[in-house]
């Protein structure tokens, strides 16, 4: 797993949420829906890490690849069918290694296809080709940005509970397929499925350009939630209606990523990574969205 020591802190920040919030983590399992969760603290897999992802609402890598059966033909034959060109090539894994030479899929073993029940992208981060289950709204954005809401005010940390609880209460999930999207690591199999990829390479820990482009617009939303929070007086802090707005930047943001990839894959955007996107890819508003306005 990458960024060991973000994932330690979010471990962390989620025992602080059980031990000091009114409002308790839900898990679900067997089900997407339901769950109620504000960090990335499962990743985990049966047979103590030697099976298939555990399917559970908190498990960001089981939601990512849930996303990923909804969105098949980003990952399906033909989507790399530029790869069956040889029979053979060097693919960059997660491994001591750093690379392996793997065999070619083809349109007859369509063998990196995403199946309900098959292997790829449920067994191992290198099934079929190394990938990452990104957070679109990254878990240490969402966690800064609720931290902000009291920076230097001396009920900081009741401001972070109150937050944190409402948002819990509404059955915010961060780690929701809705706020998910499995992204390669390989530079060619990110140009052939026109895919950003996750990291710049294996040694960048995080993605601190995207993440800053996400928090500028996070912290827009819970500015709505700080006024009301702080104040001793009037109607609380409408914390469905921030669910609400959080979820929608996360579809906007995943129509972003598909669409920097594609461009990236042609040649029309520099660079082949999340931190190459530049930050005016992410303050266009598409045309006859019903999201338009988002970002302004």
């Amino acid at each position: 797993m990458h960024q060991t020591q973000e994932f330690i802190m979010s471990k962390e920040q989620h025992n602080w949420d059980d031990k000091n919030l009114t409002v308790k983590h839900k898990a679900v399992k067997n089900s997407t829906e339901g769950g109620a969760c504000l960090n990335r603290h499962d990743g985990s897999r049966e047979q103590n890490g030697k099976g298939v992802v555990k399917a559970v609402s908190c498990n960001h890598r089981w939601q990512g690849f849930k996303k990923a059966l909804e969105k098949k033909a980003t990952y399906n034959w033909p989507a790399y069918e530029a790869l069956s060109k040889q029979k053979s090539f060097a693919m960059v894994v997660r491994a001591r290694s750093g690379t392996r030479r793997v065999q070619a899929p083809n349109g007859e073993n369509k063998a990196w296809d995403v199946t309900a029940g098959g292997n790829n992208f449920r067994t191992s981060c290198n099934v079929p080709f190394w990938h990452e289950a990104h957070h679109i709204v990254p878990n240490n954005v969402l966690k800064s940005c609720i931290v902000k809401v009291g920076e230097g005010k001396p009920l900081q940390v009741v401001y972070v509970k109150k937050i944190r609880s409402g948002l819990l209460k509404e059955k915010y999930n961060l780690n929701h397929k809705i706020n998910m999207i499995l992204l390669p690591m390989d530079r060619r199999v990110a140009r052939t499925l026109q895919l950003p990829r996750h990291r710049l390479t294996s040694e960048h820990r995080s993605h601190r350009a995207y993440s800053n482009h996400v928090r500028d617009k996070l912290k827009k939303y819970l500015k709505l939630v700080q006024k009301a929070v702080q104040k001793h007086e009037g109607p609380p802090a409408d914390y469905k209606a921030c669910k609400s707005k959080i979820e929608a930047l996360s579809e906007t943001l995943y129509a972003k990523i598909i669409s920097a990839g594609k461009l990236m894959a042609s040649g029309l955007m520099e660079g082949d990574a999340l931190d190459e996107i530049p930050a005016r890819h992410f303050d266009k508003v598409p045309p006859k969205s019903n999201l338009k306005g988002l970002f302004k």
